[in-house]
């Protein structure tokens, strides 16, 4: 028996034969949740003041990379390529610093971790 090489012509082909069916609801998941977050996050920063504006640029940038990455993916066999993952990490980054940012200014100005006025040890010296 001779066996052929065989090459995938579609990421989505390539994740189906080489991990079935779960593997593949996973995949679509991890692409398909990333590009949700990022949208959230485009339309949370679509009318924001010029200095929070490069939130939405990148997150727009993020979510049309993957978005081209993943309408390749049905032509190529892109699914265990590095380039995808580093462009989900990365939207993936920017959605959860952003949620760090906005927890961390949805509470009081004294609870802040960065605005405490509590007296240090050189504080203390200098009384």
């Amino acid at each position: 028996v001779k066996e052929q090489a065989r090459a995938f012509h579609s990421s989505y082909i390539e994740v189906l034969a080489e991990q079935g069916w779960p593997g593949l609801f996973l995949y679509l998941g991890i692409i398909g949740g990333t590009l949700a977050q990022l949208g959230a996050t485009m339309r949370r920063y679509a009318k924001a003041p010029p200095e929070d504006r490069w939130r939405h640029d990148l997150a727009q940038a993020l979510f049309r990379a993957l978005g081209v990455y993943a309408i390749g993916g049905a032509f190529v066999g892109l699914a265990t390529q590095t380039t995808l993952y580093m462009i989900i990490a990365m939207g993936l980054a920017h959605v959860q610093i952003d949620a760090s940012r906005r927890a961390m200014l949805a509470r009081p100005l004294a609870q802040r971790r960065w605005a405490r006025a509590t007296p240090g040890p050189m504080d203390a010296a200098t009384a």
